[in-house]
């Protein structure tokens, strides 16, 4: 799991007027080959009502981060909050530019949508009215940082997003670059310098270039997703097989308050123990291994060479010392079984996030656990991955129909294990019209042979 030294040509200077736009921010221009790329970014906190969580969040940030002044900061709060209380917040601080709102009564109006509506609706739209204000025709901003209003932040938060942004610009195959680590807790979260790819998006915390927004999130921005607008960001359709830069230290630190997708009982298992990096990182070294070319080449390495573990109680259980002659331990596991034994033995988040080309990456100590999932990972042998079998066919049941009866109309059994090949969208389509997307709720629109109440 070493790094890779590649020659390529990365040069950094220091200006203080970037493309004529005369916003002086004073952060590094790279030269990517012959293109000098800029980096004008804007950092924005998006808030609602919780002045007590936004003071605390901006109080960490204005004390903890170092060179938070070079950066544009703007505060966004969504009308139907605490605005008065939000802006008195923010205006006790001359470093936020302005303090943005977003209308939701123009969404009500625009959309004919019948009151009330839910939180995500609003929360998405929200989103939506940010990236329109960082990246309209009347800003030159090159990445925005997304903030919410309860983080806390480590000293180098900023210098991790200086250091790496390039990345986006040198790589087509990277959607964005995160600050949060959603396995960190302290076990397996010891390295400040170590950085990693996921397919999967890991939200809190994070930086997009501009044209990612106008060239595709833009166009296809949902009214309200189905599960919240991270999910939506998750689904293969957004993401396009591209992957988002995370450290294994996070650079943020959740904090909890009342929120639309975490539970009180999950945080308190999970978030709460997330690692914050507490000094600031100089020099993360040569990041060209993170180039999906040299890391998908390491990863692959890594897997092929790693000792197999044969069950999940092979492995230490999560307050338990682990010591091992091997460098790298693979764990291969079903998706099914990831809740229920490899996530709570291990004591991480009981979703597989992290992970890379189905393979998910763990450092305790000296020792490296990789979790591969046996449907997903290309770099198993053919012994090894879980392929659909021959003899399977996909049924589209009828609504509110059980998978059994389904299967039975057609003189076939229910296998749940192969209906783990059909719970992806790209195939879900084959079979459903999918009017509004997909994990996504737009403005209701009938389609032959549906009831009113089925929409």
């Amino acid at each position: 799991m070493g790094r890779i030294g590649i020659v390529f040509l990365v040069n950094f200077y220091w200006t203080l007027m970037v493309g004529g736009s005369g916003i002086g921010i004073g952060l590094p221009d790279v030269e990517i080959g012959r293109k000098v790329v800029p980096f004008m970014p804007v950092v924005v906190f998006l808030a609602y009502d919780n002045v007590d969580s936004l003071e605390r969040t901006l109080t960490s940030f204005e004390e903890s981060v170092l060179g938070f002044r070079k950066f544009h900061s703007y505060v966004s709060v969504d009308s139907g909050g605490d605005v008065d209380g939000i802006r008195t917040a923010v205006e006790k601080r001359e470093w936020v530019r302005d303090l943005w709102i977003y209308n939701r009564s123009k969404d009500d109006e625009d959309y004919h949508l019948p009151a009330p509506h839910t939180s995500r609706f609003y929360i998405t739209r929200h989103y939506r009215s940010v990236f329109q204000r960082a990246f309209g025709n009347d800003t030159m901003y090159t990445h925005a940082i997304l903030f919410e209003d309860d983080f806390l932040f480590a000293p180098d938060v900023l210098g991790y997003f200086e250091s790496t942004w390039w990345l986006l610009d040198a790589d087509p195959t990277l959607f964005c670059i995160s600050a949060w680590n959603d396995n960190g807790i302290p076990r397996f979260a010891t390295n400040s310098t170590i950085l990693r790819r996921t397919d999967i998006f890991p939200g809190l915390g994070w930086m997009m270039k501009r044209s990612l927004w106008q060239h595709q999130l833009s166009k296809s921005w949902p009214i309200v997703a189905t599960s919240g607008w991270d999910h939506w960001i998750r689904l293969p359709e957004q993401m396009k097989g591209r992957s988002c830069i995370f450290p294994e230290v996070s650079r943020i630190f959740h904090f909890w308050s009342k929120g639309t997708n975490v539970a009180r009982s999950e945080y308190e298992k999970i978030f709460s123990k997330i690692v914050l990096q507490q000094s600031a990182v100089v020099d993360y070294g040569n990041l060209e291994y993170l180039i999906d070319e040299y890391y998908h080449r390491e990863i692959a390495e890594a897997v092929r060479e790693a000792k197999r573990v044969r069950h999940v109680a092979h492995l230490p259980r999560a307050s338990t010392p682990f010591k091992s002659q091997s460098k790298s331990l693979a764990l291969l596991y079903k998706r099914e079984e990831y809740y229920g034994t490899v996530a709570k033995r291990l004591g991480i988040i009981p979703q597989p996030r992290g992970s890379y080309k189905g393979v998910t990456i763990l450092r305790d100590g000296e020792t490296y656990i990789l979790l591969v999932d046996v449907r997903k990972c290309p770099f198993l042998s053919p012994e090894e991955k879980l392929s659909p079998a021959s003899n399977v066919t996909f049924v589209a049941g009828d609504l509110n129909q059980s998978c059994n009866v389904a299967c039975g109309k057609n003189k076939a059994t229910c296998s749940s294990a192969e209906l783990e090949f059909a719970n992806d969208c790209a195939k879900l389509k084959e079979y459903f019209p999918c009017e509004g997307g997909c994990g996504e709720i737009g403005i209701p629109r009938m389609h032959p042979g549906a009831d009113a109440e089925d929409e």
